[in-house]
C-alpha cells in the first residue's frame, strides 16, 4: 500500500496479531527506514487521529519550506490497527445520544421525511466523527478480506457500506503481488454499486 502511495489503510486486527508483529520487527532492527515512512495507530479514536494528523501538518510545512526535499523524502502512510470494540464504539455512542433516532415515524409530510432521510447518512457520519475521532469517518475504497470465510467479523459495517470487498484467501498466503492484482482489479471496475 505505501508504495502505491496510499495515505492511510484501516486494518482489523482482533488479536492483536499485526501489532504483536510490527513489534518484533522493531526489536530487530527490520524496520530501519520503516517506521518513518509508516506510523501505526491503535484505534481510530481522538489520540490517533491528532498523531496522524500532527504528522500530516509536519509533512505540510516540510513541503512548504523546501519541495524539493519533500518529493525527495517519503510521506508517511497511516495505519489505524482497528480492534473489535473500535467497530462498535463510535456507533453505539452517537446512536444513544441520539434525539432524532426515532423521529421518522413521525407526523410530518412525506417530503420532509423523506429530505431527512437523505440528510441522514452525512448526521450519522458527523455524529459518528465526533464520538470516535475523524477517522472514523473513514470510508475505504475497497477492503481484503483474509481467512477462510468471507466475513467482516465486527469490522465497522458503518466504514464499509460503499466498499468493494474481495476475497484475499489465507493469511498465510498474503504477498505483495496479491494485494497488487486485488488492487488492479479494484481500479478495471467500472461501476460501483452503492457508491
Amino acid at each position: 500500500a505505501y508504495a502505491e502511495s496510499f495515505e492511510s489503510v484501516l486494518l482489523y486486527d482482533p488479536h492483536g496479531k499485526v501489532l504483536t508483529a510490527a513489534r518484533c520487527l522493531a526489536e530487530r532492527q527490520a524496520m530501519a527506514a520503516f517506521p518513518a515512512a509508516v506510523r501505526l495507530h491503535r484505534g481510530w479514536g481522538p489520540r490517533a487521529v491528532a498523531e496522524a494528523s500532527k504528522d500530516m501538518r509536519a509533512a505540510a510545512r516540510a513541503h512548504q519550506t523546501s519541495q524539493d526535499e519533500a518529493s525527495s523524502a517519503p510521506t508517511a502512510m497511516h495505519v489505524f490497527l482497528l480492534s473489535p470494540e473500535d467497530a462498535t464504539a463510535p456507533l453505539l455512542r452517537p446512536c444513544a445520544a441520539s434525539e432524532t433516532a426515532a423521529s421518522f415515524a413521525g407526523d410530518e409530510g412525506s417530503s420532509q421525511a423523506l429530505e431527512r432521510a437523505l440528510e441522514a447518512p452525512g448526521a450519522l457520519k458527523r455524529r459518528v466523527q465526533a464520538a470516535g475521532g475523524e477517522a472514523a469517518g473513514l470510508e475505504p475504497d475497497f477492503v481484503v478480506v483474509f481467512g477462510n470465510a468471507l466475513s467482516l467479523g465486527g469490522f465497522p459495517a458503518w466504514a464499509v457500506r460503499s466498499s468493494q470487498i474481495y476475497p484475499g484467501g489465507a493469511l498465510s498466503q498474503a504477498s505483495g503481488s496479491k494485494m497488487h492484482s486485488i488492487r488492479r482489479k479494484f481500479q478495471r471496475t467500472r461501476q460501483r454499486f452503492g457508491t
